[in-house]
Formats: C-alpha cells, structure tokens, sequence
C-alpha cells in the first residue's frame, strides 16, 4: 500500500535523476570547451576559438532547452550555472580581444541566467591580465592601456551591484579578487614600461 502512496513521487525521481546526469555531462562538456576557447585566444587563434565558442553556444542552449522548464530542479543547480559562467567568461574575453561590439541584446539573446553572466564577466579580469602579461613578453605594448581600463570598467561596474549577497551569491568575493588582480597587474605594467624605457635609453 506505502508503495502504491509514493509510486508516483518514485517516477518523477526517477526521470529528475536521468536528467541530473545527462545535464552533467553537457556541463562537464561545456566547461571543456569554454576553457579551449580560451587556451586558443591566448595562443592567438582566433578561428579555432571561434569555433569552440559556436559549439559551446550549441550545448547551453541545449541544456537551457531541455532542462529549464521540465526539470528546474535540476537546471538551477550549482553545476549549471557553473558551466554557464565559464562560457560567458569564454565569450566577453574573445569580443574584447577581438574588439567586436557587444549589445545588451547579444546577451539577452543568449538567455543564460543573470548571476551566470555576472559571475563570468568579474572572472574576465583574470584572463585580461593574462592576456597583457603575455603582449609583455612578446614587447607587445599597444593596447595594454585599453585593457587595463577595460579591467578597471569591470570592476567598478559589478562592484556598483549593491545588493544581497542571497541575490548574486559569490560576486562580491569575486570583484574582491578582481581589485587585487588590476592592482598587480598595474604595478607590473608599470614595471615593464619603465623597464622599457630605460632599455631604449642604453640604445641610445
């Protein structure tokens, strides 16, 4: 008879649990792609990270689709929007390396979930220091100013999110690490051009 009682919640269990693990592997997926997508703008290919990005779109499009409305329970789970915040990392690092225009309805297009595009944007910070530690080494000087008020934008605009910590859950400690993060790498950039100047004036 208890059996016959709790049928019902069994089959729903069931069915939420599958979905739990198919949405695993399209993260675990997704999160792989995201962070090639970025190996690859850092190599300074373009193309293949392109590419990756374009795949990636593909699978949390799919997971939003399938997922959002039949299994909430499942979709709004700590794994989804981790693989959602990698991908959007992974897309305003390439359209700012690639100087490409971003509107507000090229994100509104993507659907991906508010806290996810926050999140993934305060980790942009870390990839632009990368990126200008990088064009460093290779005497690459041109555009580290603009990517240094880049990463100063940011900042200044998710630290001007003043709310809850319930309603954007991670985001304060992560503008933390960002203001550390453009702190370091203004004092190294400022090293290197010192640096710099001093070489040419040896030349001299």
């Amino acid at each position: 008879m208890i059996e016959d009682l709790i049928q019902g919640i069994r089959t729903r269990l069931d069915a939420s649990d599958t979905a739990r693990e198919k949405v695993l592997i399209l993260s675990r997926k997704s999160i792989r792609l995201s962070s090639e997508t970025i190996k690859y703008i850092h190599r300074r290919k373009f193309e293949s990270a392109k590419e990756k990005l374009r795949e990636n779109q593909l699978i949390v499009e799919e997971i939003r689709r399938l997922y959002k409305e039949d299994y909430p329970e499942v979709y709004y789970k700590g794994y989804v929007t981790s693989c959602q915040q990698e991908f959007m990392e992974s897309f305003f690092v390439y359209k700012f390396i690639k100087d490409e225009p971003i509107l507000r309805k090229n994100i509104e297009d993507l659907q991906v979930e508010d806290l996810s595009v926050l999140l993934g944007l305060a980790d942009v910070v870390g990839e632009l220091r990368r990126y200008i530690l990088d064009s460093i080494r290779h005497d690459d000087f041109s555009e580290i100013e603009k990517y240094l008020l880049l990463m100063d934008e940011i900042f200044q605009t998710l630290s001007s999110l003043d709310y809850p910590k319930a309603m954007i859950p991670g985001l304060r400690k992560k503008c933390d690490v960002a203001r550390s993060i453009i702190e370091r790498t203004r004092g190294d950039v400022t090293m290197a051009l010192q640096l710099k100047k001093f070489n040419n004036n040896i030349k001299k």
